[in-house]
């Protein structure tokens, strides 16, 4: 495979980066609210709302390495990856929006599962353009420090997304919009940021050109189950870089997701602050300052050790959650943000920095 590529154009790194704002912004959304909204909006009880949950993500781990597959196999025109993206733009935003329909069942077994279903099906068209998305930035570029620009532009547009999905659906939908109406205002938070999640995946077609020497790698066979759950499962994990990153990304997005996860009712129940701004402001801006400052520092001491310290920062402000308390200064809350979100920036822009590096140690 040629090395010797010539570097990536601003447009390839925003294009690429765009990709995100569909990760960023559609998992915050579902992290912080979909509990809420199966629960609170949509009156299913809360075990039922979480076998949902548990359902989709199994789902998700049978549909990821299958996608995959696919996706390595896949030979056209356009390319490999490409062609997904493509294909996504209707499939992300009617997948999305479909979530947060109220069908008007009788029964709550209907309703679970309507909107089972619904997340399932979200989760397979996730998967479709989130696989293809990942495995493009290793194809992209061979150049250990282009890949870190990469991560850094794609977690910028992740950020702003995620700012956006984090306080727009309640703060501005529901509180104020279409305020008294909440089933009305959940509807169009699902129609309005389908909209934004989807089309900027025409901007990434367009721009993230994939390295024609791919497309002549042999495709993999689809040998048995046996063999298919070893080569996809248990072979990677014989890649020491592959387990470090794994344990990585799980311990890191688990603590966020759990955080995001209990944010609405840790803010209203708990500490009685109804808005979503008066944390998630700090947390945001933190955020995407900081991560000029992880790229920086990931060029001048590396990546593993960038991880470090962010995570280092983010276990320490994690742990100021247990001294929170109903009524406590506003001062507080916008620092334990701010730290939360410093940590945050360098764990979550090191770990798909990294993520493009392993296979060229296999």
């Amino acid at each position: 495979m040629d090395k010797e590529r010539k570097p990536l154009g601003l447009s390839a790194r925003l294009g690429y980066g765009m990709g995100d704002i569909y990760g960023g912004g559609a998992t915050t959304i579902i992290n912080m609210y979909y509990l809420y909204f199966l629960i609170d909006i949509a009156g299913l009880p809360p075990a039922l709302a979480g076998t949902a949950f548990l359902i989709s993500k199994l789902w998700d781990a049978v549909t990821d390495p299958v996608m995959g597959l696919i996706s390595d196999n896949t030979r056209t025109s356009f390319g490999r990856r490409r062609p997904y993206f493509l294909a996504g733009i209707p499939l992300v935003f009617l997948s999305f929006a479909a979530l947060w329909i109220r069908p008007g069942f009788s029964g709550q077994g209907a309703a679970f599962v309507y909107y089972l279903a619904a997340y399932v099906l979200f989760s397979t068209v996730y998967t479709m353009v989130w696989v293809p998305y990942n495995s493009i930035a290793a194809e992209l570029t061979q150049d250990y420090d282009e890949r870190t620009r990469l991560s850094f532009y794609r977690m910028v547009f992740s950020n702003l997304s995620g700012i956006v999905a984090a306080i727009a659906p309640k703060d501005l939908f529901e509180g104020a919009i279409f305020r008294g109406d909440p089933p009305r205002a959940w509807l169009w938070v699902g129609i309005a940021f389908g909209l934004v999640f989807a089309l900027p995946y025409i901007g990434t077609f367009l721009a993230c050109r994939e390295n024609p020497e791919y497309m002549s790698l042999p495709r993999k066979r689809l040998g048995s189950v046996t063999s298919f759950v070893t080569e996809n499962f248990l072979v990677p994990f014989e890649n020491r870089p592959f387990r470090y990153v794994m344990l990585m990304y799980f311990f890191g997005f688990m603590a966020q997701d759990a955080v995001l996860g209990l944010a609405v009712y840790f803010l209203t129940y708990a500490l009685g602050i109804p808005s979503m701004m008066t944390l998630l402001v700090p947390v945001y801006g933190g955020l995407l300052v900081s991560l000029v400052f992880a790229d920086a520092l990931a060029r001048r001491i590396g990546k593993r050790e960038t991880f470090l310290v962010s995570g280092g920062l983010w276990i320490v402000a994690l742990a100021l959650v247990l001294f929170m308390r109903p009524g406590m200064s506003v001062a507080v809350l916008y620092a334990f943000g701010l730290a939360f979100g410093v940590g945050l920036a360098g764990v979550q822009s090191m770990v798909f920095a990294i993520f493009p590096d392993v296979p060229d140690v296999d």
